[in-house]
């Protein structure tokens, strides 16, 4: 059986609008997404709500229904000790105005200055990671970072820990002081001082000053 041209012609023609009026807009559209630059501050990937995790803040506020939850201590009794060596330093010394914080998140002190997947992999690094002490100064800075070496930072991994805490503080210029487990307070306020350039009080000095007996600070 022959077809005649006509109504071969037709159906050419008709296939033809069918590609025209379907397939090429949305090639068209795709092409279009493709070469549209992305306004400030948007991102060139476009949201995909079935592809994203979870909602992470429903799923946390729903395990802690399942937990009780109590305060707890941020130093142990050698840390504590440690504090008040650390704070009778600072009030003997003729320093600025200094302020000592406990168990401060290194990922708060630090930024890093590289963009891109390298600068997101530094900061991952360390962003988790804590120090015992932090000095700062009125504004706000760190001045000198403390960690008290007990027998916890001697076992698993802490050893490396630490010796990323360290590169940390040195490569952002700041004063890493490591205090071993069982110093004096005289070995203490030694590292300080040797830190901060600082000097003990001249004692005989103040006492003849004040005409008061000059106190024996434990060592």
């Amino acid at each position: 059986m022959t077809i005649p041209s006509e109504v071969g012609t037709l159906w050419l023609t008709l296939g033809v609008l069918l590609i025209v009026t379907t397939v090429l807009p949305s090639l068209i559209r795709r092409s279009r997404r493709k070469s549209r630059k992305p306004r400030p501050g948007q991102s060139r990937t476009p949201s995909r709500p079935f592809s994203n995790p979870p909602n992470w803040y429903s799923a946390q506020a729903e395990a802690l229904t399942r937990v009780s939850v109590h305060p707890t201590p941020l130093l142990n009794r050698s840390e504590i000790a440690l504090q008040e060596m650390i704070r009778d330093w600072l009030a003997t010394r003729d320093l600025p105005p200094l302020a000592l914080h406990a168990q401060v998140s290194m990922g708060e002190m630090f930024r890093v200055s590289t963009s891109g997947v390298a600068g997101r992999e530094g900061h991952s690094a360390f962003n988790a990671k804590r120090v015992d002490f932090l000095l700062v100064g009125a504004d706000m800075l760190p001045l000198a970072g403390i960690e008290y070496q007990g027998g916890g930072h001697y076992q698993k991994d802490a050893v490396l820990r630490d010796a990323i805490k360290r590169e940390v503080f040195r490569k952002a210029g700041i004063p890493f002081l490591e205090i071993k487990a069982k110093s004096k307070r005289s070995q203490v306020h030694r590292q300080l001082d040797a830190c901060f350039g600082t000097a003990p009080p001249d004692v005989s000095t103040t006492s003849e000053a004040t005409g008061l007996h000059s106190p024996r600070v434990p060592a």
